[in-house]
């Protein structure tokens, strides 16, 4: 089984902050997805080091040549927009494990809209 592995994806102005916001929860009360941009609530709550079921696949994400293979390269008429998405759609497919190492780190432009996007990207 290939398991993807990525680093958290951090603010590269404001490490504090992260570059694209990460679920951390269900509100008991809502029983919707709750989102975080902090840094500091994201290692709180994942004491572990390690956010299953998500990542940011172009972001700091080594693809070995077998996932290629498996899977395809991005379709480039994607891009830039929905590229991620389509291939961790098919990622998940193919039933590959993906996870998020919070101590690892890749710096990137802060995500500039705070939209919520996860419905593209339940598991």
């Amino acid at each position: 089984m290939h398991k993807l592995k990525g680093p958290i994806v951090v603010d590269k102005l404001n490490h504090q902050s992260l570059a694209f916001r990460i679920p951390i929860g269900i509100n008991p009360n809502t029983k919707e997805q709750m989102f975080t941009w902090s840094l500091k609530e994201v290692v709180e709550n994942f004491k572990d080091g390690v956010i299953y079921n998500w990542i940011s696949i172009f972001n700091g994400v080594l693809i070995s040549k077998k996932v290629i293979e498996m899977i395809g390269f991005p379709r480039k008429e994607m891009w830039i927009y929905g590229d991620e998405f389509e291939y961790l759609r098919r990622i998940k497919n193919c039933n590959l494990e993906y996870i998020t190492i919070v101590g690892a780190i890749h710096y990137h432009p802060r995500f500039k809209l705070d939209t919520n996007i996860g419905f593209l990207i339940k598991k």
